[in-house]
């Protein structure tokens, strides 16, 4: 049931609650298209009576499934905002040079659901093949295991991740001379 008397203004990064919006929502439809007349409670059916007949129905069409979302519209959607925009300057670009160089030439348009551990395999042995360093394949594979460990912590998808058990290069590191 949708109240407004109960309805709290928090604030979340800037925006006022999903569900005060809606009554926004409703009150704006109410004023432009033919208002709904309700049989008793007064506005708080109103409210009700229009939330059900306008914006519930506009949010089961615009509505992306979460099981259906591509890589690229979680990312951008969820984990750019959740995660990317709250880091520094640096790992701000570190997530924005790997996910716009790698994974979303190659994921971006995929739904999540069907990526599996052998397309992020193939991923990391096009990578490899291309001969970029290990450190780079690494940071590529923990991009990716970051964001599907978001989107499973949101229940966008279940089940361990596509990039559990990936077999990765062995890290080649330079010797250090020590100044002596």
């Amino acid at each position: 049931m949708f109240e407004v008397g109960r309805l709290r203004r928090e604030r979340r990064s800037g925006g006022k609650t999903d569900a005060l919006d809606a009554v926004r929502a409703a009150r704006s439809v109410f004023e432009q298209k033919r208002p709904a007349t309700p049989r008793s409670g007064g506005e708080r059916e109103a409210l009700r009576a229009g939330y059900e007949q306008w914006v519930s129905k506009a949010n089961a069409e615009n509505k992306v499934p979460q099981g259906l979302a591509t890589l690229e519209q979680f990312y951008e959607i969820r984990f750019q905002v959740d995660r990317v925009d709250r880091l520094k300057k640096g790992g701000k670009e570190h997530y924005r040079t790997i996910w716009g160089q790698h994974i979303q030439p190659t994921f971006g348009g995929i739904q999540m659901r069907e990526i599996g551990p052998q397309a992020v395999q193939r991923l990391i042995s096009s990578k490899i093949a291309a001969g970029y360093s290990s450190q780079t394949i690494y940071h590529v594979r923990n991009c990716l295991s970051a964001i599907f460990r978001h989107a499973r912590n949101l229940r966008f998808i279940e089940g361990p991740l596509p990039t559990e058990g990936i077999s990765m290069p062995e890290m080649v590191r330079k010797e250090r001379n020590a100044l002596t």
